[in-house]
């Protein structure tokens, strides 16, 4: 278990090192993907610098929202727009995103929001039969 973030730190490096085509990578590459500076990176690496808040969700986007918790800060509000939906309309949407994965297609194509539609269409449909009487 990775209890601090230098130890985290370096297991992201590795990790992203392991999958890294060429398998040759160093803390200088691993500091450009992460989109900060050499030393930056080299002072959380070390352990002589903690990250603040904003380089946080950086890091967050990039290797994953445990940092938040390694650094003792609260997660962002989700920035997720189908959070605010009704439990039903979300359920057809991420049906029609399961369906438009597994079909391959791009999801700005007119087969995607055609799928779109009849999902919703059958949300719709459902809601009609429970109202009549």
């Amino acid at each position: 278990m990775i209890v601090n973030f230098k130890e985290w730190m370096m297991g992201k490096f590795i990790e992203w090192r392991d999958t890294e085509k060429s398998g040759i990578a160093s803390y200088s590459d691993f500091a450009r993907y992460l989109g900060v500076g050499v030393n930056q990176y080299t002072q959380w690496r070390t352990g002589n610098n903690l990250p603040n808040y904003d380089s946080a969700k950086i890091l967050a986007s990039k290797l994953g929202p445990e940092v938040y918790e390694l650094l003792g800060y609260e997660r962002p509000a989700s920035a997720d727009p189908a959070a605010v939906l009704p439990p039903a309309v979300r359920s057809a949407l991420e049906k029609a995103v399961r369906r438009i994965e597994s079909l391959g297609i791009s999801p700005d194509s007119d087969e995607a929001v055609k799928i779109f539609t009849e999902e919703i269409s059958k949300l719709e449909e459902s809601d009609n039969s429970n109202s009549e009487p």
